[in-house]
């Protein structure tokens, strides 16, 4: 029994799920290259949400932020967490680089869609 548990939860983390970007379901769109940056989740909580630019329009943050197919912010554990969440959607680590801004420093992560 407890083999049958752990099948489905490795099952359930391993399945691709949806990309989606302020409303975009990015297997639909198919942007060959994304950058990614991560910002703090709710306040006291150690997760963290992923902002995805994939050339959209950006209005404010919140139409970078990937998003649960109900519209509610995806968290992560960590930048691995995000990574191979990522890397379950077709999506191949390039390059890291740092951009500064108001808050220090950001890690922009930059992946690439593999065929």
């Amino acid at each position: 029994m407890k083999n049958i548990i752990l099948l489905f939860i490795a099952a359930g983390y391993s399945a691709k799920s949806q990309i989606i970007v302020n409303g975009d379901n990015l297997e639909i769109i198919k942007p060959h290259y994304i950058s990614i940056s991560l910002i703090a989740g709710k306040m006291l909580d150690n997760k963290v949400e992923a902002i995805i630019n994939y050339g959209q329009p950006i209005n404010n943050f919140r139409d970078e932020v990937l998003e649960k197919p109900d519209g509610s912010a995806m968290e992560f554990n960590s930048e691995i967490d995000m990574l191979n969440y990522l890397a379950n959607n077709k999506y191949a680590f390039e390059h890291t680089y740092f951009r500064s801004n108001t808050d220090g420093n950001r890690t922009i992560f930059l992946l690439k869609l593999s065929q």
